[in-house]
């Protein structure tokens, strides 16, 4: 879903430690995705039309409750 959200994506999302779904649609993001979400119980992470770069961080691919990436 779009919020008109620019800039980085935010390593302070990583303190939202009861955050399962991330859905970020088409926004005006940029960077990598931060290592420290890794700790995040995910089920749902959505990046769709932005601009992240980089790879996705092998701490994100060992979520165990991630369903859609």
């Amino acid at each position: 879903m779009s919020l008109n959200l620019h800039g980085e994506l935010p390593v302070e999302f990583a303190k939202l430690t009861y955050l399962s779904y991330l859905d970020l649609t088409r926004n005006y993001l940029n960077g990598t995705i931060p290592r420290a979400w890794g700790s995040l119980p995910l089920v749902y992470l959505s990046l769709l039309g932005n601009l992240v770069t980089g790879t996705i961080p092998m701490e994100i691919g060992n979520i165990s409750t991630l369903e859609y990436l």
